[in-house]
């Protein structure tokens, strides 16, 4: 989970999209 938020269902905060 890289991501900047809290795990989101879309990766759209920089997640591992």
């Amino acid at each position: 989970k890289d991501g900047d938020e809290v795990v989101l269902i879309p990766p759209v905060s920089g997640g591992a999209a």
